[in-house]
């Protein structure tokens, strides 16, 4: 019985010690899954943000409101993404540096934000 209880104790050890690491990694291995458009919806807009093969990207927003003379501008950016580090180029020169997380195949966290595919 004690021999049992041992190789249960020592297989839920090891089942446990193998989720925690596997879970620890939230580096992004194919680059290809940032590709398409993601939005991010908050009280009062969407947001969103496309990722091209080229690394290019687009960013743009759109009120919740029905605006009428509201006129949405895609912004144009270049990315790196180099495991879990988004590094957002942005045409003024600024640059932004956001982690990103694979929730599952239709949702990212970008900083602190969620995102859908779209």
């Amino acid at each position: 019985m004690k021999a049992t209880t041992k190789i249960l104790c020592a297989f839920f050890a090891l089942s446990f010690s193998l989720i925690t690491f596997t879970s620890c990694n939230d580096d992004i291995e194919d680059v290809n899954f940032l590709l398409g458009t993601w939005m991010h919806q908050d009280d009062d807009s969407r947001e969103y943000y496309q990722f091209l093969t080229d690394g290019v990207g687009y960013e743009w927003d759109e009120p919740l409101a029905n605006w009428t003379d509201f006129q949405p501008r895609k912004e144009e950016f270049r990315y790196e993404l180099n495991g879990s580090k988004l590094t957002i180029y942005e045409a003024d020169g600024d640059c932004d540096v956001e982690t990103v997380k694979l929730i599952n195949d239709n949702r990212i966290k970008i900083g602190g934000d969620t995102y859908n595919r779209q």
